[in-house]
């Protein structure tokens, strides 16, 4: 669902962090450990169940993010 890469004769239009794309198997769900694996972007999806500051809700743990953006691309 995100734009990670994106050129225009020859330029970079987006930001891209220095961890590149990352297998979503590395993903970390907890705190700030979205971190590891966000490779940024032109558009970039911070997450369909979850956003903001990680927290607690309940028993369960919530992430900065959600794990929307480690989904592999579908061919």
């Amino acid at each position: 669902m995100d734009i990670s890469a994106c050129q225009y004769k020859g330029m970079s239009l987006t930001w891209r962090s220095a961890v590149g794309d990352a297998h979503p198997a590395f993903y970390e769900p907890g705190g700030a450990g979205w971190l590891r694996t966000f490779q940024g972007g032109l558009l970039v999806t911070c997450g369909l169940d979850t956003f903001g500051p990680p927290a607690w809700e309940g028993a369960e743990q919530l992430g900065q993010h959600g794990w929307i953006s480690n989904l592999p691309p579908v061919s």
